[in-house]
């Protein structure tokens, strides 16, 4: 990683100049044509179901969309991609990001099923990085 902190650091403005090709350039202006589009549809479009009232909205987003800590871990985790200087440590973060996230689904998922904390940690412990 020091290699990588000496030599891509305080390179890294000029080499992702070097990369933004005429090509690229134009696939990033499509991209932003499509997300600019896609930002106006409605939830419905995205099959995110329209519930009557309030009420009932609220009790699915409990249900069915949200983390019972509110995905904290998660975004504590991301919160770190700022803090960390090289592609490799970035790269850690988002994987830590993605662990949270497996383990907060998983721990949803154990609830609904009744399973144990204790029998979900060895599915958690598998993920590796590096």
């Amino acid at each position: 990683m020091s290699l990588e902190r000496t030599v891509v650091v305080p390179l890294e403005s000029r080499i992702l100049k070097s990369m933004m090709t005429k090509e690229i350039k134009a696939r990033e202006a499509e991209l932003k044509k499509k997300l600019e589009i896609l930002s106006t549809k409605s939830q419905d479009f995205f099959g995110i179901p329209v519930c009557v009232n309030f009420k009932d909205f609220l009790t699915f987003l409990q249900k069915e969309l949200q983390s019972p800590n509110r995905w904290m871990a998660a975004i504590q985790e991301m919160s770190n991609i700022d803090s960390v200087e090289t592609p490799t440590e970035k790269l850690e973060v988002i994987l830590l990001t993605a662990k949270a996230i497996y383990v907060a689904v998983s721990v949803k998922k154990a609830t609904l099923l009744n399973l144990t904390t204790a029998q979900l940690l060895p599915k958690a412990k598998r993920i590796k990085y590096w």
